[in-house]
């Protein structure tokens, strides 16, 4: 259980705001959310702009590491 009975004002609307924010379970989940997509999508603009990786193919005999 969360306590907000100590933040300011700010805060306590802030961390309001966040623990209101469900997560997506899965992929599948987030890309059928109009908002997870658009952060997405964003996300991977960004990663290109700033030329942080680029996409490739996973060969067959490899497997992908997850993270989150």
């Amino acid at each position: 259980m969360l306590c907000f009975s100590y933040l300011s004002l700010t805060y306590f609307s802030f961390a309001i705001t966040l623990s209101s924010i469900s997560l997506p379970k899965s992929y599948r989940d987030a890309i059928l959310d109009p908002r997870w997509r658009s952060a997405m999508d964003e996300e991977m603009t960004a990663l290109h702009a700033n030329e942080t990786w680029e996409l490739i193919f996973l060969s067959l005999e490899k497997q992908t590491v997850g993270c989150q």
